[in-house]
């Protein structure tokens, strides 16, 4: 009986000893949501008021480009300025990151920290929509 008992303490010695008492690291906190088609876009004299930014990543080989809410964007620069303008008219817009699959992940983490030092509140990743 003695060595049976010495066997079940040194598993469990065994398991509290190999067992990970820390929570999983998250790297991107960010939701993830669903992508939308919309129909009937607000035109240039009468746009709809905005709910939420769109930032679009693209990458072409080695050169990246970004589109905010429709309008192009071709230097990293220019990403953050815009960004950081419309933090300043209303941070707590929800902002959707749509990462094309071509696109190196440096470059998709590169804007996911331009969108965070520009202060938005709330960052979520778009995936395409499942047929």
């Amino acid at each position: 009986m003695t060595p049976m008992i010495d066997v079940v303490f040194l598993l469990l010695i065994y398991f509290v000893c190999t067992a990970s008492f820390t929570p999983p690291e998250t790297v991107l906190a960010a939701a993830i949501v669903a992508e939308k088609t919309e129909q009937g876009a607000g035109t240039e004299n009468n746009a709809p008021p905005l709910e939420r930014i769109v930032v679009k990543v693209n990458s072409n080989g080695p050169a990246s480009t970004w589109v905010v809410n429709s309008r192009t964007i071709s230097s990293p620069a220019e990403l953050t300025e815009v960004l950081e303008a419309l933090a300043a008219i209303d941070a707590r817009l929800p902002l959707v990151l749509d990462v094309t699959p071509a696109t190196p992940v440096g470059v998709a983490v590169d804007a996911y920290d331009r969108c965070l030092r520009a202060g938005f509140q709330t960052l979520q990743f778009a995936v395409p929509q499942q047929p």
